[in-house]
């Protein structure tokens, strides 16, 4: 009897992966606990774990209940700089710079923040480019129609179908066009229909749904009204805005839900939120807040005039309201003010290092001046483009 070749006689062994071991769901639960960073090396270990992490699915899990990181934007006289800084989990009252990033030869006011991500224009308003903070790494979109100069540029994220999608308004007219991110898509153009607008540059992205402030006239000196643009059916919708909104003012979340902020603080330590309660009805809500008196004894050497040195930038997801100075200090500190408990924190910021003016002759100056830009307390990592 001949013997059985061994192609037959043996079963040929094939390699266990990943996915043979764990199930999908129970992996991506794993490397949602991972930093970027690391998922980063993780893409170069297996097609598999390469798949998994670029996946739109993951995407949906990893900014579920992420961690805030707070996130700086400082504008120095020819460019602007970037911090990102970790909360301390052992003790609350500091924070440690995590990461500074390179400098942005950019109108920073004019930048577009999410999970960490900026989007912003080329110095010749011909191209948009996205920047991850997490990855550092950068990344230049496909370029419009030779001559088509970039007025205004958003980043939106719907969080149903896991994607991200940048909106800018092209041209000197009124004409919007959208691309969906890391899918290899193009630009295309969104009909507004009868809403015809000229974006400004306050915006914010809340489940899914972009708002932006705009007005009806090309040169924007009209009466300023709210753009809502659902991310995922890329449908506009307009909203009437109060007529006590205040100009200088910031657009945050607030339980969920769109709120307009007044950065200014008054004498006696008031501070004025306007909430979108339906946009359908174009109703709003008017709450009013006044910080403990003791608020500004943790002010270091601005008791006296302390509001105006200081400015409300953001809410978190605590429902905290943050409260920051205005410019860049040796010893940054950020204060977070608890609405229900009607209470104070101060949190002091370690390892911002404030850039030095010198003189002609490169001796010691004094500390450049640096104005601060944006702060946000929510954003998280973003495993987008890796």
């Amino acid at each position: 009897m001949e013997p059985t070749p061994p192609s037959l006689g043996v079963r040929k062994r094939r390699k266990k992966t990943i996915s043979d071991l764990l199930p999908i769901d129970l992996v991506m639960q794993i490397f949602k606990r991972l930093p970027v960073k690391t998922l980063a090396r993780l893409i170069c270990v297996s097609k598999l774990c390469a798949s998994i992490i670029r996946s739109r699915d993951f995407m949906k899990v990893f900014l579920t209940n992420r961690h805030g990181r707070l996130f700086f934007t400082f504008k120095r006289y020819k460019d602007s700089i970037l911090f990102t800084a970790s909360l301390q989990t052992l003790n609350p009252c500091e924070a440690s710079v995590a990461m500074t990033h390179p400098a942005f030869d950019v109108d920073a006011k004019n930048c577009s923040y999410l999970h960490g991500l900026i989007c912003y224009a080329s110095a010749c308003a011909s191209r948009v480019l996205v920047y991850n903070s997490s990855t550092r790494k950068l990344t230049t979109l496909p370029i419009f129609q030779p001559g088509t100069p970039v007025r205004n540029h958003f980043l939106g994220y719907d969080g149903i179908a896991g994607v991200y999608k940048v909106l800018c308004r092209t041209g000197p007219n009124p004409v919007f066009q959208i691309m969906t991110l890391g899918d290899g898509s193009s630009w295309k153009t969104v009909n507004v229909g009868q809403y015809s607008h000229f974006p400004l540059k306050k915006h914010i992205c809340i489940d899914g749904v972009l708002y932006y402030e705009a007005c009806a006239d090309k040169n924007l000196k009209g009466t300023a009204f709210i753009m809502r643009f659902d991310v995922r059916s890329e449908s506009f919708e307009r909203v009437k805005m109060s007529g006590d909104n205040v100009k200088c003012s910031a657009m945050v979340t607030y339980e969920g839900k769109l709120a307009i902020i007044s950065k200014v603080i008054s004498a006696d330590g008031g501070v004025v939120l306007w909430v979108l309660e339906d946009a359908v009805k174009h109703k709003w809500l008017k709450k009013v807040f006044v910080l403990p008196n003791s608020w500004t004894s943790l002010v270091q050497g601005q008791s006296t005039a302390a509001y105006w040195f200081h400015r409300f930038v953001d809410v978190n997801d605590a429902g905290e309201f943050v409260l920051a100075p205005s410019s860049v200090r040796i010893r940054h500190y950020v204060l977070f003010y608890d609405p229900k408990r009607n209470s104070m924190r101060k949190v002091a910021v370690n390892g911002i290092k404030v850039p030095i003016r010198y003189d002609s002759n490169r001796r010691f100056n004094r500390p450049d001046s640096c104005s601060l830009l944006h702060l946000f307390s929510s954003q998280v990592e973003s495993p987008m483009f890796l």
